[in-house]
């Protein structure tokens, strides 16, 4: 709807310039008439005055011929005037509809990513709880591939924050649950950090690769 709506804006602009210029040129053109009848008016009282009525009864002829060119030109110009102005104002609502729809494609943009942080912001929790259950009972290797997880919803929570424009009260509330921290406290150090001499689990994180086998 909204391309069907940008394209309509499209044919009434072109259909608007063309008008105006169709405008322009009757006005130019009325010009020129009332300069050529200002003209043979002249003329015809010059002949009159010298007495020189058939010079006088031509340019007449011509006078009234020219006057109603005129009027015809001017009535086309008149109503080329009025179908401006509502093709001007058909152009506007065009507009006006074509920008509506924009922001409300926009809005459905931003509530989908809104939605997508939510539920990443909800797959967090549900990891860490698991995590920490894990670590209670003493199920590291358990734990370390779900810290993997944890870090894989924190980078695609990074790249949704880089790319869109989800509430800051989302990116706060993600945040809380996706903070470094989190993986400080359930004493298990980030990928970052971690070796695979000094972590027991790290013949895990090895096999995730695939590189190995």
């Amino acid at each position: 709807e909204r391309e069907a709506c940008e394209q309509e804006v499209a044919e009434l602009s072109g259909l608007l310039l063309e008008a105006q210029q169709q405008l322009t040129k009757k006005k130019h053109n009325l010009g020129s008439w009332d300069s050529q009848l200002a003209e043979l008016l002249v003329r015809k009282q010059i002949a009159v005055d010298k007495r020189a009525f058939r010079d006088a009864s031509t340019l007449n002829s011509q006078i009234k011929a020219l006057s109603a060119t005129r009027d015809v030109e001017a009535q086309e110009l008149q109503n080329a005037a009025v179908q401006l102005a509502a093709l001007n104002e058909t152009l506007t609502a065009a507009r006006l509809r074509a920008e509506t729809l924009s922001v409300q494609v926009q809005d459905c943009r931003e509530q989908k990513e809104e939605n997508r942080m939510l539920l990443l912001t909800s797959q967090a929790r549900e990891v860490q709880l698991l995590m920490e259950e894990e670590i209670e009972n003493n199920n590291y290797e358990t734990a370390a591939l779900l810290q993997v997880q944890m870090e894989s919803i924190q980078e695609r929570c990074r790249r949704l924050q880089h790319t869109t424009r989800v509430p800051s009260f989302v990116h706060t509330e993600f945040a809380h649950k996706m903070d470094a921290t989190t993986l400080t406290s359930l004493h298990l150090p980030s990928s970052a950090n971690r070796s695979p001499a000094a972590d027991p689990c790290a013949h895990v994180r090895v096999d995730l690769g695939g590189d190995d086998g």
